[in-house]
């Protein structure tokens, strides 16, 4: 079995990558951060890991290509864990923010799920989106980051109308405020 968990490197990516790692499955794992990769690849001797920036345009055309070429073209779950938060009160919002923040939690998965579509048709896969109870019930100084988390939420509803023909099961977890990086950096500046 093969699966692809987008930013894996740490938190509730880098738990679900051990955690499948241990069933022994084939773990594809992305992330930012080459170092926190390299760390990962170390501890779990046979993971694969794979720098992917979801901010920047087209940077999963690496990852779409490595499931063609390394796993000829076939995948078993897809995992858009990849994100940040940004605290930002509604009135200092910047537009960069904003467009960021649109990017990565939704243009970013997007394209890459499209991507797959023909990798997971193979195998009747499934979409798993990572969410966020931030995009379910409003938050102050959250407005970039819970509406792009709501926007995900429905990006799965569609999505799951538009697959279940092909037999790809489309799901969303939506966890609470998690002790992550993500979470201890989301007053910072710097993304997470």
């Amino acid at each position: 079995m093969k699966i692809l968990i987008t930013g894996g490197s740490s938190g509730i990516g880098k738990g679900l990558a051990e955690k499948f790692y241990e069933k022994g499955w084939d773990v594809l794992v992305t992330g930012r951060d080459a170092v926190k990769l390299t760390l990962l690849e170390n501890e779990l001797k046979g993971i694969r890991t794979m720098v992917y920036d979801s901010s920047l345009p087209d940077d999963e055309i690496s990852v779409i290509s490595f499931i063609k070429n390394e796993w000829g073209n076939e995948l078993d779950i897809l995992v858009n864990n990849a994100g940040h938060v940004a605290l930002t009160p509604f009135e200092n919002l910047e537009r960069e923010t904003l467009e960021n923040m649109y990017r990565v939690h939704l243009t970013a998965p997007s394209m890459l799920t499209a991507g797959c579509i023909d990798a997971l048709k193979k195998t009747r896969g499934q979409i798993i989106n990572i969410t966020s109870s931030h995009g379910i019930k409003p938050y102050p100084q959250l407005m970039a980051y819970g509406s792009a988390k709501s926007g995900l939420n429905m990006l799965t509803k569609i999505w799951a109308l538009e697959l279940a023909p092909f037999y790809i099961r489309v799901n969303a977890i939506a966890p609470g405020p998690t002790e992550t990086p993500v979470l201890s950096n989301a007053g910072s500046p710097k993304r997470s």
